[in-house]
C-alpha cells in the first residue's frame, strides 16, 4: 500500500542515534522483499495448480482462492516490487511515463481491495451455508461463485480508477528519480484528506468488520450445533441419493472452517496495523516538520516493519492452506510424489 505523508522517502539524518534506525529500515527493505515475492510467488502458483486439480475444483472454494492467488500475486509485484526497488536501489524504472505512474497505484490498490473482499465474501457466504443449509443446497455453488468474484473485480477495478484520471508523472526530476504525484490541487487534497478515510474503511476496516462478526457467527452456530448433535448424519445406508449429496456438501462446508478461520486470523493481523498507524497519523501531529528529527526516522521503521507485515498477507495464503486444510495437504503430497 502506498504511504500517506511521503513515509516511503528515506529521511536524511545528522546525528548516530537516527542513522541507526534508518539503517536498520534500509536492511529490512533490501533483504525482507525478496523473501516476501519469493515465498509469495511459489506459494501464489502452488495453490493455482493444487486448486484446479479434478478432485478439488468440484468445490467453490477453490474458485475463491484461486482467485486470491492472482490478486496477491498481483499486488506483490505491483507494490512490494517497485517499492524495493525505490527504497532499496533508489530506482523508479517503473515511472518512465504517466501511463505506467497511473496504471501501477491503480494495480496496487484494486488488488489490495480486490483481496480483502474476497475473503470477506468466503466468511460471509460459509455464514449462511452455516445458518441456512437448506438455502445453499438449492443453489449452484460455482456458478455463484464465479458470479461474486467477477462482480467484485469490477466494482474494485472501478472504485481506485480514480488514479487513472488523477495521478501524473513528475517529469522535473531525472529518469530514475521520478514520483507520481497528483495532477492538481484539488485532487491532491482528495488524495490526502479524503482517499485515507475511504480505502482505510472499504479496504479494511468494514472487511475486518463483517470478517470478526461473521466468524463469530460460524463458531456460535458450530458450537451450537455439536451440542445438540443436530450435524450428526444417520448411516448412508438409510439415506436416499438427494440427502446423501446434501450431507455431502454440509460436510465439505465444515471441511473450509478451519481454513476460513485461519485466513481471517492473518488477515486482520496484518492489514489492521498499518491502516490504524497510517490513518492516526495522518490525521495528527505526530510527524514535525524536523527533516533531521528522530520522531521522523523512528516512523520510517514503524513504517517499513508494517508494510512487510501488510505485504505478507499476500504471500502465506499457501502456508496457512497446508497447516489448516486436510484436503489441501493431502492433494499437495500426491502432486509432490507424483500420484493421480
Amino acid at each position: 500500500m502506498k504511504s500517506l505523508n511521503n513515509l516511503s522517502r528515506l529521511p536524511e539524518t545528522n546525528n548516530g542515534t537516527e542513522y541507526t534506525v534508518i539503517n536498520i529500515a534500509e536492511q529490512i527493505w533490501t533483504f525482507l522483499p525478496p523473501i516476501i515475492m519469493f515465498v509469495g510467488t511459489v506459494g501464489n502458483v502452488t495453490t493455482v495448480i493444487v486448486y484446479i486439480q479434478p478432485s478439488m475444483r468440484t468445490s467453490a472454494f477453490a474458485i475463491y482462492a484461486i482467485a486470491l492467488a492472482i490478486s496477491d500475486t498481483t499486488a506483490l509485484y505491483s507494490g512490494l516490487l517497485f517499492d524495493w526497488l525505490v527504497l532499496a536501489f533508489d530506482i523508479n524504472v517503473i515511472f518512465v511515463s504517466s501511463t505506467g505512474c497511473k496504471v501501477i497505484i491503480w494495480l496496487v490498490y484494486t488488488s489490495v481491495c480486490y483481496s480483502a473482499w474476497i475473503i470477506t465474501a468466503i466468511t460471509i457466504e460459509r455464514v449462511f451455508v452455516v445458518w441456512f443449509p437448506l438455502w445453499s443446497r438449492r443453489r449452484n455453488d460455482k456458478m455463484f461463485s464465479r458470479i461474486l468474484i467477477c462482480c467484485l473485480v469490477v466494482i474494485c477495478m472501478a472504485l481506485n480508477s480514480h488514479f487513472l484520471f488523477g495521478m501524473v508523472l513528475d517529469t522535473e526530476q531525472s529518469m530514475f528519480h521520478r514520483n507520481c504525484g497528483a495532477a492538481n490541487q484539488s485532487y491532491w487534497i482528495f488524495f490526502q484528506r479524503v482517499w485515507p478515510w475511504i480505502s482505510t474503511n472499504l479496504f479494511c476496516f468494514i472487511p475486518s468488520s463483517l470478517i470478526i462478526v461473521g466468524n463469530m457467527m460460524i463458531v456460535l452456530k458450530v458450537s451450537q450445533c455439536k451440542q445438540n448433535d443436530s450435524c450428526e448424519t444417520v448411516r448412508k445406508d438409510h439415506l436416499s441419493s438427494r440427502k446423501r449429496h446434501a450431507n455431502i456438501q454440509d460436510h465439505r462446508a465444515v471441511l473450509v472452517l478451519p481454513i476460513l478461520l485461519t485466513l481471517n486470523i492473518m488477515f486482520l493481523i496484518t492489514t489492521l496495523p498499518i491502516n490504524l498507524y497510517l490513518l492516526i497519523l495522518n490525521y495528527s501531529d505526530v510527524l514535525i516538520t524536523d527533516e533531521y528529527s528522530e520522531r521522523k526516522a523512528q516512523n520510517y521503521l514503524c513504517w517499513t516493519i508494517l508494510n512487510m507485515l501488510l505485504f505478507s498477507n499476500n504471500a502465506v495464503n499457501c502456508i496457512l492452506y497446508c497447516l489448516s486444510g486436510s484436503n489441501f495437504r493431502r492433494e499437495l503430497l500426491a502432486l509432490c510424489c507424483g500420484k493421480s
